[in-house]
């Protein structure tokens, strides 16, 4: 997830951070030393798998503010529809959902008698399989309850 943070002069919040991009594959990280002042400066550096139309957003986004990498995890690829965030947002909680609470009914409820059913066996162990790659060497271990 890569999220903008920009100042905009014309709004009343005028800082904003919103959500560029979403779900881009990262190819590869690393650094590079690049020279600032005449003295070596270590800048760490990613390397993402973009589309035409992502390069031109990013592109866009980064002379527009900062730009932040933000990694989730790697099962949570729900795309986020954000309205961004500003500091009066954030400072008021204005955007924290509102949690409503249904009132009770007027009559009490009904009781309803349940049959109880005996499990025909007990569940099996939970086991779980782990490949294990070490180099060129594959190995699978099994564990176990």
């Amino acid at each position: 997830m890569t999220v903008l943070t920009a100042d905009m002069p014309n709004s009343p919040n005028s800082t904003i951070s919103k959500i560029v991009l979403q779900n881009v594959p990262i190819l590869a990280t690393g650094q590079i030393t690049e020279q600032k002042e005449g003295k070596p400066v270590i800048v760490p550096t990613v390397t993402l798998d973009l589309t035409p139309d992502d390069a031109e957003k990013l592109v866009l986004a980064s002379h527009k503010g900062s730009l932040q990498l933000l990694l989730r995890n790697i099962i949570d690829t729900a795309e986020v529809d954000s309205r961004g965030a500003t500091i009066a947002k954030v400072i008021s909680g204005a955007e924290r959902p509102v949690v409503r609470v249904a009132a009770a009914p007027a009559q009490p409820a009904k009781r309803v008698a349940r049959s109880v059913r005996k499990s025909a066996s007990p569940s099996p162990p939970l086991s779980v399989t782990v490949e294990i790659i070490k180099g060129k060497e594959k190995t699978t271990k099994q564990f176990s309850e």
